[in-house]
Formats: structure tokens, C-alpha cells, sequence
């Protein structure tokens, strides 16, 4: 059981951790401010700005560097893991972008005029 608890004591653990919580609590404050209603519940959905992905690993990348120092190998994995999850997750949206256009487009020539 002891085990169990010093996961608790990780600090990079902690800090990505808490990124990614500040990061999906953010989407409740942009929500409020660009609708002007509070929605709990997007807390709780993936995709949107910020992405709680990037918070994640920019977090776990600054505790590597933070622990371990900024000059570390172990840092520089670790920024290039976040680039590549960053830039995997923007291509995801652009691609769900798109794909959300063209299934608009669709739909309205589908649909039966009313």
C-alpha cells in the first residue's frame, strides 16, 4: 500500500495533472463569455479550446524540466513527445473541421425542402 501513495507524492504527475484540470475548467469561463452561459457539463467533453491535451503534456514537459533540469535528455524527449502531441492534436481539429463542412454541405443537399 505504500506504493499506492508515492504515486501521489510525483510532482510531474501532479503539475500535468493540474494543467489538465485548469485547462478543462477554462472551457467553462470561454463558454460563459462567448455564449453567456454557464455549461458545466463541457467540462467534461473532449475537443475545444484549450486543449486539455496540450496542458497535459506541456505540464508534464515543464515538471521533466523543472526535476530533472531544463539542459536533461530526459527534457528534450520530452518537449519533442509535446510538439508532436501539439501538432497531432491541431491536425485533428483542422481535420474535423473540414470533415464538419462537407457533412453540412451534404446534408442540405439531402435534405427535402419544407
Amino acid at each position: 500500500m505504500p506504493e499506492f501513495f508515492s504515486f501521489f507524492n510525483n510532482s510531474v504527475l501532479f503539475w500535468s495533472l493540474l494543467s489538465c484540470l485548469l485547462a478543462q475548467f477554462f472551457k467553462i469561463v470561454f463558454n460563459f463569455f462567448s455564449t453567456g452561459k454557464i455549461r458545466f457539463g463541457i467540462m467534461f467533453e473532449t475537443g475545444g479550446m484549450p486543449s486539455s491535451h496540450s496542458a497535459l503534456i506541456t505540464g508534464a514537459a515543464s515538471g521533466v524540466g523543472y526535476e530533472l533540469g531544463f539542459d536533461s535528455s530526459i527534457f528534450a524527449l520530452s518537449v519533442a513527445v509535446a510538439l508532436i502531441v501539439m501538432y497531432d492534436a491541431s491536425g485533428v481539429r483542422k481535420s474535423a473541421g473540414i470533415q464538419a463542412a462537407e457533412i453540412n454541405k451534404l446534408s442540405k443537399k439531402t435534405r427535402p425542402s419544407i
